[in-house]
């Protein structure tokens, strides 16, 4: 499982590759490939010496760089430490995925450094628990950056309606596929939808369905 407040600085053994955000000079000085991941995503471009910028070092793919894979996904999903967000959803988008209203609280115990598809679980007055996918990144097509999250209900056979909804973020199924387009980045696949069901019914994850977080 990867703790992702941990991963503001992770550093490979030199000269092969650096993890730091302030020590991306110092690595490309020594002569070593650099790979950073912004403390903040409004700022990526301090970052422009290194080698790759990453939104997430749950994008990293360390064979990429000669460095053995991970070996942590379970059937194709990568567990993490629970991340939970007291949201409001907003106006439906397709079918059953909905927006993220942005405010302090959708994000308070959310790191910049998230982003990607991932899976959870919600739950809501309405409509008790459900299984989601939760798709979220960054919109830097406006002169302010600004996050974006979208929130795909797998099994909820009502409708979603404009209500606060608390959000448990587990798993990590895959990096976004597009930087320029968040809308089109933020796209779930049938084969997203796939996994994250068969995952949700294994105990790694089912346990948080009834986890306090939630409660």
């Amino acid at each position: 499982m990867l703790n992702i407040r941990d991963t503001k600085v992770v550093s490979c053994t030199p000269p092969m590759l650096f993890f730091h955000s302030v020590g991306v000079k110092g690595a490309k000085a020594s002569g070593a490939k650099a790979v950073a991941v912004p403390s903040l995503q409004n700022q990526r471009n301090h970052y422009y010496i290194a080698d790759v910028i990453l939104y997430s070092l749950l994008d990293f793919q360390p064979e990429m760089w000669g460095l053995p894979p991970f070996e942590d996904r379970i059937q194709g999903v990568l567990p993490i430490d629970p991340l939970l967000s007291n949201a409001r959803i907003g106006g439906k988008i397709l079918n059953n995925i909905h927006w993220v209203i942005s405010d302090d609280c959708a994000y308070e115990y959310i790191p910049d450094q998230i982003s990607g598809i991932f899976l959870g679980w919600a739950k809501s007055k309405v409509h008790g628990f459900s299984k989601v996918i939760v798709a979220t990144g960054w919109d830097f097509s406006q002169q302010t950056v600004e996050r974006v999250m979208h929130v795909h209900f797998l099994d909820c056979s009502g409708t979603v309606e404009t209500e606060p909804v608390k959000l448990l973020i587990i798993g990590y199924i895959r990096k976004l596929q597009s930087a320029d387009d968040i809308l089109q980045a933020l796209s779930v696949t049938d084969e997203d939808r796939r996994i994250a069901r068969d995952a949700l019914d294994l105990p790694t994850f089912s346990e948080y369905a009834n986890d306090l977080h939630l409660a």
